[in-house]
């Protein structure tokens, strides 16, 4: 799976990315990977380093593999500004999908 759609950024933050995958996923913003969750495992969760992000939207891409069909998973969390936990980023985070 290859997923593109913009991020919207209300203002400028301090955010941070996290990735539970089984089997290989990486998140890539602006064309920069930040998480690297590569591979065929079981479920694994890795997190990209802080990063300051402008106002306004981002080029987000999560590109998913899938190996034995036995486990599935993948989740995409944030972390940004003051909040002290991850959480799944919600649709109302992005622009729709890109063609």
């Amino acid at each position: 799976i290859k997923f593109r759609s913009q991020l919207i950024v209300g203002s400028a933050m301090q955010c941070s990315f996290r990735i539970n995958s089984d089997d290989g996923a990486n998140l890539y913003l602006d064309g920069k990977k930040i998480v690297d969750d590569d591979g065929v495992h079981p479920p694994t969760t890795a997190t990209g380093d802080v990063m300051s992000l402008a106002k306004g939207n981002h080029d987000f891409r999560v590109d998913y593999y899938q190996g034995p069909r036995y486990l599935i998973a993948l989740q995409v969390y944030w972390k940004c500004g003051n909040d002290k936990d991850f959480s799944i980023i919600p649709p109302s985070a992005f622009v729709r999908p890109l063609d």
